[in-house]
This record gives C-alpha cells, sequence and structure tokens, in this order.
C-alpha cells in the first residue's frame, strides 16, 4: 500500500477553473455579467476582465461546494494532507461560518458549553443558532499592557469540574493579539472527559508550515479547528477552511 502524501504541486480546482474561464461558449447562466461583458469600465479598469471570466457557478466541470466529489472534493484532500487534517472544507464566508458551523455540530439546544469571554462575536451567533448554553470562562488580564490573554488549563479544568455535562469546549487561539494559550495542556484536560476541544484558530493557519512558531492547534490536540486563510496566508477576502481529527 502506498502511504505517501499527495503531491502539493497540484492545483486540480485553478486548473479546472482556467479551463473553464478560457473555454469558449454562451453563458446562459448566472452571473449576469456574462463572464465580463456587462461589468461597467471603472470596475474593469480597476480589476481587469479576466477575473470575471473565472467568476463561474458550479458548472459540471467546477464540482459542487456543497456535495464535491470533483476538482473541489480533490484540493480539500490535498489541503487536509497539507495541514494535517483528517477532513478538511474550503469555507467561503469566512472562518464566521465555521465557527458557527463548529458549534451547531457539537451541540443541541440547552447542552452546555465552555468559552472564554473574548470569544469572537461569530460563537455567540452559533449559540443563537443552535441554543446552547454558554459557560464563560474569563481569561487572564494585564491591566499594565491592556491585553486579554488566553483561558488556562487550570480555569477549564475547574469549569469541567462544575460542569460535568458539557459537551464541548471552544478556545481562541491565537487571540487578536497574538497572543497562544497552552492549548495541549487544555486539550489533554478535555479529552479527560471525552468531548472535543474547537478551535476559532482564524489568526494562526500559518502555524503548522515553521517549527518557530507556535504548536499549530491539530498538533496540540484540536478535534476542530477554524483558520482564516484569507487573514495571513495567501487567499482572498472570506477564504477559509475548517479541519477535523478523530471522531468525537
Amino acid at each position: 500500500m502506498n502511504n505517501r502524501p499527495p503531491s502539493q504541486e497540484k492545483t486540480p480546482l485553478l486548473d479546472a477553473l482556467r479551463a473553464s474561464a478560457h473555454k469558449p461558449h454562451a453563458a446562459f447562466y448566472a452571473p449576469g455579467h456574462k463572464q465580463g461583458k456587462g461589468i461597467p469600465e471603472p470596475l474593469a479598469d480597476l480589476l481587469g476582465k479576466s477575473v470575471f471570466r473565472a467568476d463561474k457557478p458550479e458548472l459540471p466541470e467546477l464540482d459542487n461546494l456543497f456535495a464535491p466529489e470533483g476538482v473541489i472534493q480533490e484540493a480539500q484532500d490535498l489541503a487536509a494532507a497539507a495541514f494535517g487534517a483528517s477532513k478538511t472544507w474550503f469555507l467561503v464566508n469566512g472562518s464566521t461560518c465555521g465557527v458557527m458551523a463548529a458549534i451547531v455540530a457539537t451541540c443541541y439546544t440547552g447542552d452546555k458549553i465552555l468559552l472564554p469571554r473574548n470569544i469572537h462575536q461569530s460563537a455567540i451567533a452559533g449559540l443563537v443558532l443552535c441554543g446552547a448554553i454558554p459557560i464563560f470562562i474569563n481569561p487572564e488580564y494585564d491591566p499594565s499592557t491592556d491585553l486579554v490573554y488566553s483561558i488556562t488549563p487550570t480555569a477549564v479544568n475547574q469549569a469541567l469540574t462544575e460542569h460535568p455535562d458539557t459537551k464541548a469546549v471552544m478556545m481562541v487561539y491565537p487571540t487578536y493579539q497574538g497572543i497562544c494559550g497552552d492549548i495541549k495542556a487544555i486539550a489533554k484536560i478535555v479529552h479527560q472527559h471525552n468531548i472535543p476541544l474547537l478551535v476559532d484558530e482564524a489568526h494562526g493557519p500559518h502555524f503548522a508550515f515553521h517549527p518557530d512558531l507556535p504548536l499549530d492547534a491539530l498538533s496540540a490536540g484540536a478535534d476542530l479547528t477554524v483558520q482564516s486563510t484569507h487573514k495571513v496566508l495567501g487567499a482572498m477576502t472570506q477564504a477559509s477552511m475548517l479541519h477535523i481529527q478523530g471522531n468525537r
């Protein structure tokens, strides 16, 4: 059996999009600019017309983001291998939709979930959508710098002891200011309760690619992490990824 990882030189989705953009045809489908022909000149002058030729819906050759089985699935599999995930999904509504999906996927109405007080507002939206009950943990605060740090393993352990019926734990790693908590210790504590650790890693998608950077969430044991590809890596605004590993 060949267990070699797939070559990261392949770009299946980009290749398919390029081929579709350059294929002569009449566009009887959305979007209404018809491959750039209907774009106002000022916008075309700013962006060029080639970007609009690549603005495509779910054509057969481009797969379907909601149920991928072609080039999108192949690209997601490559991303999973690169980031060390069991499975990866591409997100087009930023990490906001990934954080919301993580909460909705792990909590039902009335379920408890541990969250830091400095959680992103998308997590609050996720709570509203599924009706979960937040158990907030106060992160450490340094008044001399006015910086809010991460939640601590001690605080997580105490909260889980007080709320043993908790269904999931979510943390921010790193914070908006780049502060990283002891995620490895937190993951160990969370898994002792056999519940998943969800991570808002929006500002840390690059961690896995250099040994001098902080430990990435998956390597630390997170069950699910959401990363903003557009914030730090090379993608356009709203491009994010959701990675999972394990079976919790």
